[in-house]
């Protein structure tokens, strides 16, 4: 991956707060170093690098894999009900595992740029919105 200019990768190694995935790292986002591409730039890139397992779309049909590296889910909804259905299906998939496996959801605008280094804690990214699941 250094051939493209990446710095880092935005992930998170899952067992650090559930006893689920040892060893598997799941892949958020990415940052380049040169330019400040769109989130879909960023996301045809990293589809074209990683698999994607059903698991982290909420499907608990299958063990969550062990020892791998995946890309998050990508879905893009048209309205609401269907934001709210795959909201709700992550939701399930937590209570059905156990455990708050699922943190929550982000959403990002498809043209948004990664906002490394915000000037303030209190600033936002008006490109991204994350909500995370209460209980």
């Amino acid at each position: 991956m250094a051939s493209r200019g990446l710095v880092w990768a935005d992930c998170e190694a899952l067992e650090r707060r559930h006893n689920l995935g040892r060893g598997t790292l799941v892949v958020l986002d990415v940052v380049q170093e040169a330019k400040t591409p769109s989130y879909e730039q960023r996301r045809a890139m990293l589809e074209s690098l990683l698999p994607r397992d059903p698991v982290f779309s909420g499907d608990t049909t299958r063990s969550v894999p062990i020892n791998a590296v995946c890309l998050t889910p990508n879905l893009r909804v048209e309205d609401q009900a269907g934001a709210l259905t795959f909201y709700a299906r992550l939701r399930e998939a937590n209570r059905a595992l156990g455990c708050d496996f699922f943190e929550g959801v982000v959403m990002k605008k498809a043209g948004s740029s990664y906002p490394v280094q915000l000037r303030s804690a209190m600033e936002e990214c008006r490109g991204w919105c994350k909500h995370r699941f209460l209980g």
